[in-house]
Order: structure tokens, then C-alpha cells, then sequence
């Protein structure tokens, strides 16, 4: 899949992908949008909350409108939306076919690209003391750099510093680790539900 993300100043990003992936992920967001339109909006009430079943709902017309134009301008908070829907749909993974899994895998990629936070700069060493990964690759430098000036990042960079922190893991480090690791918990949830499993051997 070809895709081009460029965030910008304000809060959101321009994602560009390849039509066939544009139409996947629409057909994605009607799926999503099925599923949820079964749901008893009482029962949610009582479980969870339905202003919750709404986000979901839009959500998912995020999702349907990546087949719209081929540049999509993305709210953080669309991105946001859609995101939790795809995170929702992998609870479900099983009600799904094998290439509507393989795009919601892909959707939660592109996704966790475009949806930033913001880290405590609290908690963040100084540049200096990061692992040397870090410091020599240019993307995770960069990353870096925006979570010590509390500048949003995307959760796939936070969860690409948090594999690389994890792999030599310092006493200094373990607050930020301990950080990330529930930044991000709902997208390595996901994408461990999604992975293709394999069959037992007979």
C-alpha cells in the first residue's frame, strides 16, 4: 500500500493512499457501521455510555469517507474516532472475514500514524541519555525531541520508542516506558488480536 502522511501545525494531518486501500477502508467503515447500528442503544446506556456507541458511529463514517477523495484531511479527533472503532472491530475479529481483518490491521497502521498525543515532558530524559537507536535514527531523534518540548507525537512513533527502550530497558528510562506502555496499550491490543493465527499442527 503507498500512503503519504503530512500533519501539520494545527491539529490534524493530509493522508494520501492508493485507491484500492481507500476503498478498502471504506468498505471497512460500512462493516463497522453494520455492526453497530445492531447494537441496543439501551444496553449501552446501562454498560457503557451512548454518547461512547455515537463516537463509534462516527467513527466509522470516518472510515467510510477515505473512499470520498483521493487527499484525506484528517481532524486529530477523526482520526481519533476512527481509531477507537478499529480498536472496537478487533474485539470482534472473529465475526470478520480474512481480508476484512487484513484491513482493519492495515487501518489500525495507517491510523495510529495519524493520531497524536502528548507525553509528559516530566518523565522524558534529556535527549542525550537516550538509547543510541534513538540518537541514530533521524525519525526516532525527532520524535524525541517533540515529546521533551511537549509536542504531539503519533502513537506509532511512541510505540516504535517504546520497542526500542524495552529492548535495554535503564532504571532512567522505566517511568517513560511504564508511559508509553499505556499510551499505547489499545493499539498493541489490537494488532495482537488481528495478527493472522496459526494452525495447530495435527
Amino acid at each position: 500500500m503507498k500512503m503519504t502522511i503530512l500533519h501539520h501545525a494545527e491539529s490534524g494531518c493530509l493522508l494520501t493512499m492508493d485507491d484500492a486501500a481507500r476503498l478498502r477502508f471504506e468498505m471497512l467503515g460500512s462493516k463497522a457501521l453494520g455492526i453497530l447500528e445492531k447494537q441496543d442503544p439501551l444496553l449501552w446506556a446501562h454498560a457503557a455510555d451512548t454518547g461512547f456507541l455515537k463516537l463509534l458511529k462516527r467513527g466509522a463514517g470516518v472510515l467510510q469517507d477515505f473512499g470520498v477523495s483521493t487527499i484525506i484531511e484528517l481532524e486529530d479527533g477523526q482520526a481519533h474516532q476512527a481509531f477507537v472503532t478499529c480498536c472496537l472491530l478487533a474485539l470482534r475479529v472473529e465475526d470478520l472475514r480474512l481480508r476484512d481483518r487484513r484491513t482493519l490491521r492495515e487501518a489500525l497502521r495507517v491510523l495510529s500514524e495519524c493520531c497524536t498525543v502528548q507525553v509528559n515532558p516530566v518523565i522524558v530524559p534529556p535527549l542525550g541519555t537516550a538509547p543510541k537507536k534513538v540518537k541514530d535514527t533521524p525519525r526516532m531523534t525527532n520524535t524525541y525531541q517533540r515529546m521533551v518540548d511537549n509536542k504531539p507525537v503519533s502513537l506509532a512513533d511512541l510505540l516504535r520508542l517504546l520497542k526500542i527502550l524495552e529492548a535495554g530497558l535503564s532504571p532512567t528510562f522505566v517511568p517513560l516506558a511504564c508511559d508509553l506502555r499505556i499510551v499505547t496499550e489499545g493499539l498493541r491490543k489490537a494488532l495482537e488480536q488481528t495478527k493472522k493465527k496459526r494452525r495447530r499442527p495435527r
